[in-house]
């Protein structure tokens, strides 16, 4: 499934959303990074993305870059 998401580069907003959190499970944690990046920045105020992804930034130790979007 990773794979088919690298390949064809998905580009709707809940597959990019599910390859984010499919990189993340397995550690690739700096792919998942910049795949959240993305998608934090077409939706900005979707909690749901921004808990996952914060959720993430605290397991991963990167306790700033949670902070910052916790205060938007």
């Amino acid at each position: 499934m990773l794979k088919r998401f690298r390949n064809n580069k998905a580009d709707d907003f809940e597959s990019r959303r599910m390859q984010a959190t499919a990189l993340s499970a397995i550690g690739q944690h700096e792919e998942a990074i910049a795949v959240y990046e993305e998608l934090v920045t077409e939706r900005p105020t979707d909690r749901a993305l921004l808990a996952d992804y914060v959720a993430m930034l605290i397991e991963t130790e990167r306790f700033e870059r949670a902070e910052q979007l916790l205060q938007q």
